[in-house]
């Protein structure tokens, strides 16, 4: 990566830390007071707006990306980008709208790991308002990985299927 920096850096820290967008959580013996206190003498002076975020979300293209390493093991992720919408839909967050896929996919792992087919296997969900992403993640030898990509792939198809 180039043209990465410290004034970069710096630049992305005074324009995202900014107190509307800081929170500040205390535990223990405290009282609010001296809390306040601490705070006050330490922000004193931060009092910057918060620039405005222009950025869009990125466009994801189905592909298939091999990194080759001298590994013992095969690493492989497979992932979906959430749904598209239909025209006039209001759009709720990627988390909501595979809420019942991520709960089928919790049975994956302990499918494979049960035929000893994988050294790990985790499935999730990545979301956030603007973009989002099921994923599968396994580890297996390489003499297990067709099993595991066909084993994956058939439960991912299920889920394709109305219910």
């Amino acid at each position: 990566m180039t043209g990465y920096d410290r004034q970069a850096a710096l630049g992305y820290f005074t324009e995202e830390y900014v107190p509307r967008r800081v929170i500040i959580a205390v535990a223990g013996n405290v009282t609010h007071d001296r809390v306040m206190e601490l705070f006050n003498a330490g922000f004193q002076g931060f009092d910057r707006g918060a620039a405005d975020r222009t950025a869009t979300p990125a466009v994801l293209k189905p592909g298939v990306n091999i990194v080759s390493k001298t590994l013992e093991q095969v690493h492989v992720i497979m992932g979906s980008p959430p749904a598209p919408l239909r025209a006039g839909a209001v759009r709720p967050v990627p988390a909501q709208r595979h809420h019942r896929r991520q709960h089928v996919l919790a049975a994956l792992p302990g499918s494979a790991r049960a035929r000893g087919l994988v050294y790990a296997i985790h499935s999730g969900v990545q979301a956030y308002v603007d973009t989002g992403t099921l994923y599968v993640y396994a580890a297996t030898d390489e003499k297990n990985f067709s099993k595991v990509l066909k084993s994956t792939l058939k439960v991912l198809r299920e889920l394709k299927r109305p219910a």
